[in-house]
Order: structure tokens, then sequence, then C-alpha cells
């Protein structure tokens, strides 16, 4: 079954406040599934993009549609740790050294030394979460 998301204007300027102040990449990708769904995206494209389930993706919809933002960004488990803690030294002293405007630059730089292979998500996360780094996006 397809859940059908219709956002009131007062409910879409919640969301975009929500979107732009959210600092949990779990949560901002639950907002975000909402918005593209709002704007008439099919539930097997919105998973595709942002690479969870379509069952997950209906469960996030059904979490909407019976309790709103509130019941949509309550996390029932604790988060687990990230892949990166036990790196969490090497990844401070690299940014001492530079200044990176792209989290690429720091993946490519974690991968070429310790192999490792993770989403540009698990990376802003631990940034903003973890170390309280955050970065300009070039334009």
């Amino acid at each position: 079954m397809s859940y059908k998301i219709h956002l009131t204007q007062e409910e879409l300027n919640e969301l975009k406040s929500r979107m732009k102040k959210e600092n949990r990449t779990k949560l901002y990708i639950r907002l975000l599934a909402i918005d593209l769904k709002n704007n008439g995206g099919k539930n097997k494209k919105i998973s595709q993009i942002l690479g969870v389930s379509t069952g997950t993706i209906t469960n996030w919809f059904k979490l909407f549609l019976q309790g709103g933002f509130e019941g949509l960004c309550h996390l029932k488990y604790k988060p687990r740790l990230s892949s990166l803690e036990p790196f969490k030294n090497d990844v401070e002293a690299f940014l001492e050294n530079q200044t990176i405007s792209r989290i690429a630059y720091l993946q490519d730089y974690m991968k070429e030394k310790h192999g490792l292979c993770l989403s540009r998500w698990a990376y802003a996360d631990f940034l903003r979460n973890r170390l309280n780094y955050s970065y300009k996006k070039r334009d």
C-alpha cells in the first residue's frame, strides 16, 4: 500500500524549518523522505535516492501520518557508535592540518590510509555530532 502525503503550507513551512535545523543525519533523511513524497516521489525512487529499503520508507510515512513530525522524529533506539570512532584522533589531526570544503577530501584520505569506504552521510554525521566540526560547502 502506498501512503499519500499532502502537506499544508503550514506543514511545509515546518518541514523546511526542521530540515534547516536538524543536525542528526538519520532524522534529516526521514524529513527529506517526507519532502520527496510530498513532491510526488514514488516510494521505490525515494528509497533509491536515500539508500534505504522501501519498507523503511513506508514505515516512515506511517509514522508521519500517525504522529506528525513528532512521531517521525522520535527515535526508539539508542544510536550506535560511528564506524569512525576508532579513528577519531586521526580525523582530528587531519582537520587540524587542513580546512576541508568537501567531505570527499576526508573520505579519500580515510580510504587511502585506513581502507574505509563510508558514505558522506556517515562522515557528515561524525564531524557534526562527535567533533562539533562544521565546514562550508563550495557553491
